[in-house]
């Protein structure tokens, strides 16, 4: 039976996974990105830290199986990635070089 329950920071390991295997337009994204935090640095995970009272996950007797998340104020969420989240991404995530800029693949994108 699948359940409902608030987020926990602990959760952040099924936010990658789930992130990762539906970031190719809702299919798994392995064969596009080798980092496997990637989809989840990006599109799901600053949430849990920004606002973990504002996640939602689904899970089931094998764990977490989904996650809604959302803020209650976009520009304010902006800022604070800014200012917080992408930093430290920057420098994990080294840009790629520019001059080779169309041969990058999707992960260097």
């Amino acid at each position: 039976m699948i359940t409902f329950r608030p987020a926990r920071k602990n959760d952040a390991a099924a936010f990658y996974d789930i992130s990762h295997r539906t970031g190719n337009d809702g299919a798994d994204a392995s064969e596009l990105y080798s980092n496997r935090k990637l989809m989840g640095d990006i599109y799901s995970v600053p949430y849990l830290a920004y606002a973990p009272d504002l996640c939602i996950v689904a899970k089931d007797d094998h764990g977490v199986l989904g996650y809604v998340v959302g803020v209650c104020d976009s520009a304010t969420f902006a800022r604070w990635l800014e200012a917080n989240w992408w930093p430290q991404l920057r420098v994990t995530h080294t840009e790629p070089d520019q001059s080779q800029k169309s041969f990058w693949d999707e992960e260097q994108r």
